[in-house]
């Protein structure tokens, strides 16, 4: 983990994780502002999502996977972009397209276009055949790119509203007296 290493912190898997997940939501962001924040935050990222249909439009896509996968973070096109497909009949397409352009997963939502279990189902075992699926341990989705730093911060309790979240000793909480470890962090 970065930092001097002079603080009792909670551990952190390195990257690849399967656990404390940081999945981050790209709305359109220019190649360069993704190289900067990936020399920034990259090691605190582990899922890119190109959201909202934007990997099926964006001319700097082939180089944004490039850089993602030289700092070891997963590039998914967004779900809604898959609904769309699958809406159309062309969910196999989609997939086909998707690993084509190297995107080692892709996100299976039913947010966009109403789509019952079965097919939604269906279309997961879809891209298992294509891709390497994910898996359901994502933890965090969505987080804007800028503050996958910020978040490592809560995670690690370096924050004064998370400070006292998670303690290497003895903590007194408020009615239960002593709790040993980790306590989870209010609100999450």
């Amino acid at each position: 983990m970065p930092g001097p290493g002079f603080l009792d912190l909670p551990v952190r898997s390195a990257k690849p994780r399967r656990t404390g997940i940081t999945h981050v939501l790209d709305r359109g962001i220019p190649l360069a502002q993704v190289t900067d924040l990936l020399e920034q935050n990259g090691c605190y990222v582990d899922v890119w999502k190109f959201g909202w249909g934007i990997a099926y439009l964006d001319p700097q896509l082939a180089a944004k996977l490039d850089l993602l996968a030289r700092h070891r973070v997963l590039a998914s096109p967004g779900g809604t972009l898959l609904e769309i497909a699958w809406a159309q009949g062309r969910a196999l397409e989609f997939l086909d397209w998707a690993a084509d352009c190297g995107f080692p997963c892709v996100e299976v939502s039913a947010g966009t276009v109403p789509m019952d279990d079965a097919a939604k189902g269906d279309l997961i075992a879809a891209a298992a055949e294509r891709l390497s699926w994910f898996g359901p341990d994502v933890n965090l989705a969505n987080v804007p790119p800028d503050c996958a730093l910020g978040l490592e911060t809560f995670r690690l309790s370096l924050r004064a509203d998370t400070y006292g979240a998670w303690t290497p000793g003895p903590v007194m909480g408020p009615v239960m007296g002593p709790v040993m470890g980790t306590v989870p962090v209010r609100g999450t």
